[in-house]
């Protein structure tokens, strides 16, 4: 069994109470079960890739993931709940047979508390934090299996920037690479970053960076990659020890947006 209790600490109606607010918290819990699902379909999605299946049939076992609320927290305003996964069909195999919901969830948790301090990681975190009521100071998460904590996360409070939560960013991790998709397929490489996480981050690349990474796979590398809402896209990679190489900013800007550009001068 799954369990999941959340506490929220502030003002909000009914909060000292130990009453939940559908007008309050009603739109939060349903971003924060997307954001699971999403996660769970991230998973998959990178699952396929390594084993070069279509994950098209596959994206219905994300939305089998659900939160069921069994009571409002004693002492405290939150709530107690079962995160849920609808059995599958028999006959049917996952790409992800053994613990699809509490490794997303464990991962979303680690994302709220990345979010919560200022770093940038899940769109979709970012969506549930900023829906919660302002008057919320304090939150606490705690998510189990069998009596067995996964993960902890505390938030005091937080602010986050709605007009600032969809920009495009710059970021160059480190790793080594271990995957890489070709045409006639997807493009992408998948590197295992070098930092204490040593998680695995998939980008979508053109043919002729895979060709690129190809040539670098045993050592380590750098990918200079935009962050946007669409994914992480590769605009540079190279060997960690190399000197950066500048991109060319007439081709990445003036070239590339030249129509747009000119129509705007009219």
């Amino acid at each position: 069994m799954i369990q999941l209790e959340i506490t929220w600490g502030g003002t909000v109606n009914g909060l000292s109470e130990h009453r939940l607010s559908v007008a309050a918290f009603g739109e939060p819990l349903k971003l924060l079960l997307s954001a699971i699902r999403r996660k769970a379909n991230s998973k998959l999605r990178e699952a396929a890739d390594r084993r070069d299946v279509d994950v098209g049939r596959f994206k219905a076992e994300a939305r089998k993931i659900d939160i069921e609320i069994e009571s409002i927290t004693h002492g405290s305003g939150g709530i107690s709940s079962v995160v849920t996964v609808e059995a599958p069909v028999s006959g049917q195999h996952s790409l992800w047979p053994d613990g699809l919901a509490e490794d997303s969830l464990k991962d979303v948790l680690g994302d709220i508390e990345s979010e919560g301090r200022g770093n940038r990681r899940n769109r979709a975190v970012r969506a549930y934090l900023a829906a919660l009521d302002p008057r919320v100071t304090a939150q606490d998460y705690t998510a189990s299996v069998n009596g067995t904590v996964l993960a902890r996360v505390h938030l005091g409070t937080f602010i986050i920037s709605g007009e600032l939560s969809d920009v495009p960013y710059i970021v160059e991790p480190r790793g080594r690479i271990v995957g890489l998709g070709f045409e006639p397929g997807r493009p992408f490489i998948r590197i295992k970053t070098a930092d204490v996480n040593q998680s695995e981050t998939t980008f979508a690349a053109t043919q002729g960076q895979v060709d690129e990474a190809l040539e670098l796979r045993d050592r380590e590398v750098r990918v200079l990659s935009v962050v946007s809402a669409l994914g992480k896209k590769v605009l540079r990679i190279q060997a960690s020890e190399d000197p950066p190489v500048r991109l060319d900013e007439n081709a990445y800007i003036f070239e590339k947006w030249s129509v747009v550009l000119e129509r705007l001068a009219q």
